[in-house]
C-alpha cells in the first residue's frame, strides 16, 4: 500500500466525516461475547464490534469472509474464490488463534485447530459479535487473537416469511427462505438456503506444483432452525440447529513415482465438508438475582476428499471428523455492585477417518467466574479460568480490565489478560508417513500475555476508538527438520511479539454515513525479527453509504500492504487496494432490490500467493421480507 494512501487513511479517520467499516455502533447494542453475560455496548471495555443483520445488508458482501475483511485488525488468506479454504488472524495472531463460535458452539477441527469459516452461509446469520484481545478466561483454548461468535437467524413478533434470490457473475445463483415469529409461548425460526457457482481456476501460474487452469466450482446447502417454549417470562427451554452441506473443487497434482514428476489431470479435485452445531438448553431465572443457564450441545466438522490416483481418474477417497460434545451451566448472579457469573463446562474431543491417530479423543473440564461492574464513572470486569486438560494437564487464564469514564462521551479503558492454545490432533498424533513428517507428544501449549489501552469518544452521531496493544506470545509451534532423526515434527520453537495500533471513527451526517478504520501493526518473530507470515504491515478501509427515501448507495474501498507469503518460502504478495460498490431500492413494505459490484477496477491481486481472486463481479438479488 502506498505511503499516501495510509495518510490519506488517517486524515480521513480524524476529519469531522469519517467513521468505522463496521458503521456506528449504537449505544443500545447489547454485547454478550465481551464478558458472556449480556451487557450494554458502552460499558463493554475490551475491544468489540457488534455487526447485526441491518449492517451485513448495508455491506454489500455475500461471504462472511468478505464482511470479516472490513473490520479493524482483522485479515484474511484465502486460496482461490467462493468456499475455497480461508484463514482468518486477529491483531496479527496465527489462524488457528482465533475462537470462532456458532451460537455459542464450537464447530472447528480438532486436527487443524481452525474452523472453515468460508461454508457459513450469510443469509443464515442475524448477529456477528468480535472480540479483539485474549479471551481464553472466557472461552478457553485459542482465544489468542480473540473471539467472533455468530448468531443465527431469531425470532420474535408475528410469524413473516422471508424470501431472497439472486444471481451473479461466474453464474452465481443464491436462494434463501424462511419462516420465523412467536405463537403464544412458542418462538420459532427456521432458514434454508442454497448457493452454487461455477466459479473460477483457485490457482494461478505462480504455484507451480497445484496449477490447473479449469474452474473450480462450489455448491452450499444450509439450514438453521430454533424452537423455545416460554413459561412465562423467566422460564425458556429450546433446541437450535445449525448445517451446512459444502461441495468444494480445488487445483492439485499427484507425484507419479514412475516418472519421478508430479502430474496434473482434467479433474476436478474436491472434497465435502459438512459443518452441524446442534444444542438443547434451559434458562431459568429461579430468582430475581439468578439466572441459570444449561445447556448440552454437539459441534461436528466432517471433511471428505477425492482424489485421483496414480493411474486414472478414478475417487479415492479419505476423510477426517471431528466430534465435540459440550456441556455448560452458567449461573449470572446480581450482587449489589455488578454481576458475577459462575460456569462449569466440559468438552469432550473426537477423531476419526482414514488417517490413525495415536490418540483420538481429549477430555478438557473447564471452571471459570467473572465480574462485571459499573458505577458512577468506572467499569470493572475481572475472569478467572482453569481447564484442565487430558493431555497435558491444567491450564489457568485470566483477565481484568478497567474503564474511566473521563468526561461526557470520553472514555479511557486498560486491559491486561493471558491467553492459550492446545496442540492439535496433527501436531501432538500424527502419524508417521513417506515423507518423514510426525506428530510431537511433547508438545506445551502456546501461551500469551497481552496489554492493551483505548480512548474512546461516542454519542448518537460518532464513534471513534483509538486502541494500543502489545502482545507476547511464547512456546509457538512449528514444524522443523531434525537432523538426527531425519524426521519432520513440531516443536516448540519460536516466540514472537504482536503489537498495533488499530483506529476506527464513524459518523452520521443525517442520510450519509461515512467510514474509515486502519490499522497498524507489527507481528514479528523475536529469534529472527523477521515479519509472520501474510502479516500485513497496514490495512485499512473507507467507504460510504447513502439513503434517500427508497435508495440507498454505498461505496468502499479496502487497501492493504505488501505480505511474505509463508514461513515455507521467500514469496511475498503485493499491496493492494480494491472499489467496491452497493446499491438497494425498496420497492414496497414487503420487497427490495439490490445489487453490489466488487473490485470494480478489475485489480488483480493476491490474498495468498499462487492463488486467484475475482476480478470485477456483480450480484443482483431480490428480497420478499415484510416488516415489522
Amino acid at each position: 500500500m502506498k505511503k499516501s494512501t495510509i495518510a490519506s487513511l488517517v486524515a480521513l479517520a480524524f476529519s469531522p466525516s469519517a467513521f468505522a467499516a463496521e458503521t456506528a455502533i449504537q449505544t443500545d447494542d447489547v454485547v454478550v461475547t465481551a464478558s458472556r453475560v449480556a451487557q450494554p455496548r458502552e460499558s463493554v471495555i475490551a475491544d468489540v464490534t457488534v455487526i447485526d443483520r441491518e449492517k451485513i445488508e448495508q455491506s454489500g458482501q455475500s461471504t462472511i469472509v468478505d464482511l470479516l475483511q472490513q473490520q479493524s485488525g482483522i485479515e484474511v488468506s484465502s486460496n482461490g474464490g467462493l468456499g475455497k479454504s480461508a484463514s482468518i488472524r486477529i491483531r496479527g495472531a496465527n489462524d488457528n488463534h482465533t475462537i470462532i463460535l456458532v451460537d455459542g458452539l464450537r464447530v472447528n477441527s480438532a486436527t487443524l485447530g481452525t474452523t472453515s469459516i468460508q461454508h457459513i452461509p450469510l443469509n443464515q446469520v442475524e448477529k456477528i459479535e468480535i472480540l479483539r484481545g485474549p479471551s481464553s478466561s472466557l472461552y478457553g483454548s485459542e482465544g489468542i487473537g480473540g473471539t467472533i461468535q455468530i448468531f443465527t437467524r431469531q425470532s420474535s413478533g408475528e410469524p413473516r416469511f422471508n424470501i431472497s434470490v439472486g444471481t451473479g457473475s461466474y453464474n452465481t445463483q443464491d436462494l434463501s427462505a424462511g419462516v420465523s415469529g412467536r405463537v403464544s409461548d412458542t418462538s420459532f425460526s427456521l432458514q434454508a438456503g442454497y448457493i452454487r457457482s461455477d466459479g473460477f481456476s483457485a490457482t494461478n501460474k505462480k504455484d507451480k506444483n497445484n496449477y490447473f487452469s479449469d474452474d473450480d466450482g462450489y455448491k452450499n446447502k444450509n439450514i438453521s432452525a430454533k424452537i423455545a417454549q416460554h413459561f412465562g417470562e423467566k422460564h425458556e427451554v429450546g433446541i437450535t440447529l445449525f448445517h451446512t452441506d459444502a461441495d468444494d473443487q480445488y487445483d492439485s497434482s499427484f507425484y507419479d513415482s514412475g516418472t519421478n514428476t508430479l502430474k496434473f489431470q482434467d479433474f476436478n479435485y474436491r472434497e465435502n465438508q459438512k459443518l452441524t452445531a446442534a444444542s438443547i438448553y434451559s434458562k431459568n431465572q429461579f430468582t430475581s438475582n439468578w439466572l441459570s443457564t444449561l445447556k448440552v450441545g454437539v459441534g461436528i466438522d466432517s471433511l471428505k476428499f477425492y482424489d485421483p490416483n496414480a493411474t486414472n481418474t478414478a475417487s479415492v477417497e479419505s476423510s477426517i471428523k471431528t466430534k465435540q460434545n459440550e456441556y455448560m451451566w452458567q449461573n449470572d448472579i446480581t450482587l449489589p455492585v455488578g454481576k458475577l457469573s459462575l460456569s462449569a463446562e466440559k468438552l469432550e474431543q473426537e477423531v476419526s477417518g482414514t488417517t490413525d491417530y495415536s490418540k483420538k479423543k481429549r477430555d478438557i473440564n473447564s471452571l471459570l467466574a467473572g465480574w462485571v461492574a459499573n458505577f458512577d464513572k468506572h467499569d470493572v470486569q475481572a475472569n478467572l479460568r482453569t481447564d484442565n486438560n487430558s493431555q497435558f494437564g491444567h491450564h489457568n487464564t485470566w483477565y481484568a480490565g478497567y474503564g474511566y469514564q473521563l468526561a461526557d462521551n470520553w472514555k479511557a479503558t486498560i486491559g491486561h489478560g493471558t491467553a492459550f492454545n492446545a496442540p492439535t490432533f496433527n501436531q501432538l498424533y500424527y502419524p508417521l508417513d513417506s515423507s518423514g513428517s510426525v506428530g510431537n507428544p511433547n508438545l506445551k501449549a502456546e501461551e500469551s500475555r497481552n496489554t492493551e489501552a483505548s480512548i474512546r469518544f461516542n454519542n448518537s452521531d460518532r464513534d471513534v476508538k483509538l486502541t494500543a496493544y502489545h502482545n507476547k506470545v511464547t512456546n509457538l509451534i512449528d514444524w522443523q527438520f531434525n537432523n538426527t532423526t531425519f524426521l519432520f515434527s513440531p516443536v516448540n520453537i519460536a516466540n514472537a511479539t504482536l503489537k498495533g495500533l488499530s483506529l476506527s471513527d464513524s459518523e452520521h451526517l443525517g442520510n450519509l454515513t461515512i467510514s474509515a478504520n486502519l490499522d497498524v501493526q507489527s507481528a514479528r518473530d523475536e529469534a529472527t525479527d523477521e515479519f509472520l507470515s501474510r502479516r500485513a504491515q497496514r490495512h485499512g478501509q473507507v467507504g460510504a453509504y447513502y439513503k434517500i427515501n427508497k435508495l440507498s448507495i454505498g461505496a468502499n474501498v479496502f487497501a492493504e500492504s505488501q505480505r511474505d507469503d509463508s514461513g515455507f518460502n521467500n514469496n511475498k504478495t503485493a499491496g493492494y487496494g480494491i472499489l467496491n460498490l452497493t446499491a438497494a431500492y425498496v420497492l414496497n413494505s414487503n420487497w427490495s432490490v439490490k445489487a453490489n459490484v466488487n473490485n470494480i477496477l478489475n485489480k488483480d491481486y493476491e490474498l495468498a500467493y499462487g492463488y486467484n481472486t475475482a476480478g470485477t463481479n456483480a450480484f443482483v438479488g431480490v428480497t420478499y421480507a415484510p416488516s415489522k
